[in-house]
């Protein structure tokens, strides 16, 4: 799957132990590409996760950058991951990437190798994105993602919000209504590097 801009959760009940990151989830920073063509940003709760062959980091809280799929890119030549960012132990992650080597109309036609639906034309920042919805699912899961494709200065680029998600089949009933209120708390947080993405030239 292609994806550039990712975004994955995993849904945990809040009745599941794990650590408390203590990061407060409202105050803001900036990122900037080492090339200055694009910026966006995020929250400090979020975990810059590494990529390529540093991707081991000692330092990754569980479940932030990998778990039971790969969160911020798909190991694929096509693709190049520029940026990708975790929420903690919860295997949610907002990424930019590259398609690479492909024209606008291959680009803007979305990835060819999962289940999608087309979901119209957003713009952010004066700049028109193809949204994509994509999603698969397993027997106690699945994954749930949003990708937001366009085509600027000859590359294709990629921002995505994926999710893992855990089914809630199972769990005490008073635990499924806290889970969900974190899952829309965490998707909010997410969303911030998506809205507020911009290009520098």
């Amino acid at each position: 799957m292609k994806v550039i801009v990712a975004l994955c959760l995993l849904m945990f009940p809040a009745w599941l132990s794990r650590a408390t990151n203590k990061a407060d989830p409202n105050v803001m920073r900036i990122f900037t590409s080492p090339d200055h063509s694009f910026s966006f940003r995020y929250s400090q709760i979020l975990y810059r996760c590494q990529l390529g062959k540093e991707a081991d980091d000692a330092n990754e809280p569980p479940g932030t950058c990998s778990g039971q799929m790969t969160i911020c890119d798909d190991d694929d030549d096509s693709t190049y991951t520029f940026v990708c960012f975790g929420y903690p132990e919860m295997e949610a992650a907002f990424a930019v990437a590259e398609v690479k080597d492909v024209s606008e109309s291959v680009c803007l036609k979305g990835p060819k190798d999962w289940p999608m639906k087309t979901r119209g034309v957003r713009v952010i920042h004066g700049v028109k994105f193809r949204v994509f919805e994509v999603s698969t699912a397993w027997t106690s899961g699945g994954l749930d993602g949003e990708l937001y494709r366009t085509f600027h200065a000859k590359k294709c680029y990629e921002l995505g919000i994926r999710s893992i998600r855990s089914s809630h089949w199972g769990y005490p009933e008073e635990a499924k209504e806290p889970a969900l209120k974190e899952t829309r708390a965490i998707q909010e947080r997410l969303k911030r590097p998506l809205n507020s993405f911009k290009f520098l030239k």
